[in-house]
């Protein structure tokens, strides 16, 4: 899944004069930085000589938060949300990297505000759903995949997350349903969901009567 929405080279809420120069920005490919290491290094130095930038302290989180890095993630977040505090994306991804920290009283917090900053952005609700998981809220997690799932039909992962949810409740019929709709979008997630490979998702927490043979 996607850590964000954004293209990660669009400077379009900078000053004129804080845009980088044309081939300074790294490589953005496949949902990572090529190199993050020398993204980290470039968009430092770019934030040193660009105070009122706040894509670039996002960059630069992203950048860090990619290496595991994550308090400097934390702290770069931070700072672009104080030069535009209505840019979803960082706030996304700083709820995203306090959950990363088992921070969740934060991570939900942060979470929530970035869905309604932007209520139609799928990776902040899929954020949440994986710290509700984390939780062991898993009615809550089902209600947060559920928009995401309305939202973005196609998001295989998604719909993958939300069968696995369905029937450690114990709704076999809908799980059944998001298993017949991974046939077309992804079958490997199909097959997955109907080996019951539900037990694969990190860190969550089997709710109370939960019974691991369904």
């Amino acid at each position: 899944m996607s850590a964000s929405s954004m293209n990660l080279a669009d400077f379009s809420y900078a000053a004129p004069e804080d845009a980088p120069a044309p081939g300074e920005l790294p490589v953005w490919r496949g949902g990572r930085w090529v190199c993050p290491e020398e993204a980290a290094e470039t968009f430092a130095r770019l934030a040193r000589g660009a105070p009122t930038n706040p894509m670039l302290r996002y960059n630069l989180g992203t950048a860090y938060r990619q290496q595991g890095r994550l308090q400097e993630a934390i702290a770069a977040f931070r700072e672009a949300l104080i030069l535009k505090p209505d840019l979803a994306d960082a706030c996304s991804d700083l709820g995203a990297t306090y959950g990363q920290m088992a921070l969740w009283t934060e991570a939900l917090q942060v979470l929530q505000e970035a869905v309604r900053l932007d209520p139609e952005s799928v990776e902040p609700r899929i954020h949440l759903a994986m710290v509700h998981l984390e939780r062991g809220d898993w009615s809550q997690a089902v209600e947060a995949l559920e928009v995401v799932t309305r939202l973005r039909p196609t998001e295989a992962d998604a719909h993958y997350i939300l069968g696995t949810c369905y029937q450690m409740l114990g709704h076999r019929d809908k799980a059944l349903a998001r298993q017949h709709l991974l046939e077309d979008l992804s079958p490997r997630l199909a097959k997955k969901l109907a080996d019951g490979d539900r037990w694969a998702l990190p860190g969550v927490r089997i709710p109370p009567g939960a019974d691991p043979t369904l």
